[in-house]
């Protein structure tokens, strides 16, 4: 049987600046993206894949090495997302309400997915409930 927890975090100052640094990557990296498919949308590609997808983010890599901060699967999920804004808004064309993907200000994104923990982390049990180690630091 599969488990899936969903925990909110209270990092010191240090890991959440480093959490803010990857929300902020996370973002550009997400309004890169679009403004990457708006152009190819602009120069009559009306269907945009997953496979345009990864080639504009490894352009984007290409201009900014910045961005591999950001895990491949954090990266994936990322594209994920937009592909299904893209989805979305192909669905709502075919119903007269179409709305374009919008561009993510700081506010509207506040969220990144890690799909698997590779190790840097444990879940262990303490008398008030669950809690998350951070085993890269040894830190509760």
């Amino acid at each position: 049987m599969e488990r899936a927890y969903k925990f909110r975090i209270y990092p010191n100052a240090a890991k959440q600046e480093k959490v803010d640094e990857l929300l902020i990557l996370a973002q550009q990296f997400y309004n890169r993206l679009l403004e990457k498919s708006i152009e190819s949308y602009k120069n009559g590609n009306t269907k945009i894949s997953m496979a345009q997808l990864n080639r504009f983010a490894k352009e984007i890599i290409q201009e900014d090495r910045e961005y591999l901060k950001l895990y491949s699967q954090t990266r994936l999920d990322i594209k994920f997302r937009l592909l299904r804004a893209y989805q979305n808004f192909f669905r709502r064309i075919k119903e007269g309400k179409a709305g374009f993907p919008r561009f993510k200000s700081r506010d509207r994104y506040r969220s990144i997915t890690y799909p698997q923990d590779n190790g840097s982390f444990s879940i262990i049990r303490k008398a008030k409930g669950l809690k998350v180690r951070d085993d890269a630091n040894k830190i509760a």
